[in-house]
């Protein structure tokens, strides 16, 4: 970044767990807030169910709105890429 200081990313793989309520999370958080609460302890996040499906523009966008500046969203390579292909060196 210009000063020799290497951004370090820290982050889970998902954030909509029901399970971590009342652990990670406060046991009466609403389903929807889940994201918001999680970006105030981390700075990435890994978007498993690109995986499955790319989201439509408009998903990412309304999605990157709900946070605050500073969440990276990084998404899962399809599987279409990882587990169908076959790639060639």
């Amino acid at each position: 970044r210009g000063n020799g200081v290497t951004a370090i990313h820290v982050g889970t793989s998902g954030w909509s767990y029901p399970e971590w309520k009342g652990h990670f999370y406060r046991a009466d958080l609403a389903s929807g807030s889940m994201v918001l609460s999680y970006a105030a302890r981390f700075n990435s996040v890994e978007v498993n169910s690109t995986f499955c499906r790319l989201p439509k523009r408009e998903v990412l966008k309304a999605r990157t709105g709900q946070v605050p500046p500073g969440l990276s969203f990084l998404m899962k390579a399809s599987r279409r890429i990882t587990h169908k292909s076959k790639l060639s060196a």
